[in-house]
């Protein structure tokens, strides 16, 4: 009895041991600052990251500095944590910004090797590197586990030899989160900001990605790199899961080399899938704007490793926004913005589309091209309440949507809820037995599918409605084609796979309406007509220099147009911002308590 409680007590005091925190402090802007103390006093910090010091489950707090590594780290404790005093004021570099600019060499920073890190509220920068060239920033291997929060990587650049790359960083079978981060001016051959990678001797990533930005990332026509360009922003290369979630692309790139060679596919990300193994990408409530691609697959691009018929590919597009997106710059063909697969890959899996909008994008000469192109591949696809309205240039046909497989024996091509601009390869309205739901909604509207459809009908609003917070996205105009037109609901496998809510986290409001974005517009007419003969106004306000005052705190202030369209929406506010409303006639809607209140007001300058 005494040899099983002295077991348990040792037990205890060996776990309560593992746990303990050890928190440090470097600052070295202090004078007291020597990577001779013990640093656990913010009054006796390290002068620098002292790597060599680090133990197991430390948390390490940075003051504002620049902090040069001249050496890559190899985290070889578990549980290190970093946190910066501020995102702009502490900076971690390879270099300083003269010596990038002179573009001088340098190492890249950090590898993770079946460890646990994370690292938040700080800049990560300027690294050139062609000799490594696994991650600028980081190199997470062997079962290695990193988290990101609240940090910008910036000009952090490898060069490619075989299947390497990540301009900032590399996963080689590990788990990469990503939070509220910025990867900017980015570069690889493969993956100007992420690449992940796997083979027969390297187990599955998991990576994923929320709130996070990816500005001008790029595998750039630059001799520096050589060979193929894949993915200008990320590659997702191998087995595992990916997710991507309310996150912006905006002009990433892949071209071309210097010799007009090789291959540049996939603008934004690419992905790779390799021999009898399952992927999985899921990306939701997403942004894609003005990326760029030489070849196929201006925001998205598929290849093959050895794939075959025991691979297992699903892919998962809900509420994302693609706009101005410009696919086969160089090639000037097909699947401009999302090549689905590459001609004669075979693998089997479930794509679902739901509720995304496309708008505007194109390839070189604007003909010859579809936005997405869906080959013979033997995938389950289902296409459900996505709005489709790319090039419409006069004299010219070019397709949104265009399926290469002609008979459902071997693949399931399912639609519903959607409008297109065009339609082509073997899709056809007049085919019962492949495309029934086509050629159903052709006969029969209830079944809620429509082609052909121009913009003045769909009525998506030229331009990204950028809120006060969160993503920007493109608006259903009063009148759209798109607003009740959706389908409620369609199971896949027993899920339903249209989203509950809409790109702005809306709920959509009885029938679902086409595309990202749920229509909130007003009934104008009722709304007036509850303001007439209304003397006890319910809102007070004035309207100073282009502020419109509120005599109090409003959970929600909405102004809407005579259209019915919402011009600004706020929450928690007790003043607006109106300068930008031209002159005219408005109606404010205010929230409170459950309690919801139209008046008029007039803008004058």
């Amino acid at each position: 009895m005494k040899s099983i409680f002295l077991s348990i007590v040792l037990s205890m005091m060996t776990i309560s041991t593992f746990a303990v925190e050890t928190i440090v402090y470097v600052n070295p802007n202090s004078l007291a600052a020597s990577d001779e103390n013990a640093g656990t006093s913010p009054e006796s910090p390290w002068l620098t990251l002292n790597p060599t010091k680090w133990t197991d489950n430390m948390t390490i707090h940075l003051a504002n500095g620049t902090y040069t590594i001249q050496e890559k780290i190899s985290i070889l404790n578990d549980n290190i944590t970093l946190i910066g005093e501020s995102r702009s004021g502490v900076i971690l570099q390879s270099m300083d910004d003269a010596a990038f600019a002179a573009e001088t060499t340098g190492t890249t920073l950090f590898q993770l090797s079946g460890k646990t890190a994370s690292l938040q509220t700080m800049t990560i920068k300027n690294v050139r590197n062609n000799i490594l060239k696994l991650g600028g920033a980081f190199d997470v291997i062997g079962g290695g586990n990193l988290s990101l929060n609240d940090i910008t990587l910036t000009n952090l650049i490898t060069a490619q030899g075989t299947w390497e790359g990540g301009g900032a960083i590399m996963v080689r079978g590990g788990i990469l989160n990503v939070d509220n981060c910025t990867f900017e001016a980015c570069q690889s051959n493969f993956g100007g900001a992420i690449m992940t990678f796997t083979n027969a001797t390297i187990n599955a990533n998991t990576v994923n990605i929320s709130k996070t930005r990816f500005i001008n990332n790029a595998n750039p026509k630059l001799a520096f790199f050589s060979g193929t360009h894949y993915g200008g922003a990320i590659v997702f290369s191998g087995e595992g899961t990916f997710n991507v979630d309310q996150c912006y692309f905006e002009g990433n790139q892949s071209k071309v080399n210097t010799s007009n060679t090789g291959t540049a596919t996939g603008g934004a990300i690419m992905v790779r899938l390799n021999a009898s193994v399952t992927s999985n990408l899921n990306i939701t409530n997403s942004v894609f704007y003005r990326n760029e691609s030489d070849g196929a697959g201006s925001v998205l691009a598929i290849a093959g490793n050895g794939v075959n018929t025991s691979s297992v590919f699903n892919l998962k597009f809900s509420n994302n926004v693609f706009y101005q997106n410009k696919g086969n710059v160089y090639s000037g063909t097909a699947a401009n913005t999302l090549a689905l697969n590459s001609a004669g890959v075979m693998y089997t899996g479930t794509f679902i589309l739901a509720n995304n909008t496309f708008f505007q994008n194109y390839n070189a000469d604007r003909a010859n091209s579809s936005s997405i192109q869906l080959q013979a591949m033997p995938v389950s696809a289902y296409f459900i309440n996505n709005l489709m309205n790319d090039n419409e240039v006069s004299g010219v046909t070019v397709y949104g949507l265009a399926c290469l497989a002609v008979s459902n024996s071997a693949t399931l091509r399912r639609f519903k809820g959607n409008i297109f601009n065009h339609i082509g390869g073997a899709l056809s309205i007049s085919d019962p037995v492949n495309y029934p739901d086509l050629f159903e909604s052709n006969i029969n509207a209830t079944n809620g599918n429509r082609s052909w459809i121009n913009n003045g009908v769909q009525n998506i609003n030229e331009g990204l409605t950028t809120p006060s917070s969160g993503l920007p996205y493109l608006e259903t105009l009063t009148g759209g084609m798109g607003i009740n037109f959706g389908v409620d609901e369609f199971p896949v496998n027993l899920v339903n796979v249209v989203p509950a809510t809409d790109i702005r986290g809306k709920s959509r409001n009885g029938i679902t309406d086409a595309g990202a974005f749920e229509f909130e517009g007003i009934d104008i007419t009722t709304a007036l007509n509850e303001l007439i003969g209304k003397t006890d106004k319910s809102i007070i306000f004035r309207n100073e220099n282009g502020e419109l005052v509120l005599d109090k705190t409003y959970e929600s202030v909405k102004i809407f147009n005579l259209s019915g369209s919402c011009l600004i929406d706020h929450s928690n506010r007790s003043s607006l911002d109106i300068s930008d409303l031209t002159n005219g006639l408005y109606i404010i809607r205010t929230l409170n308590d459950g309690i919801v209140n139209n008046q008029k007001f007039i803008k004058k300058n």
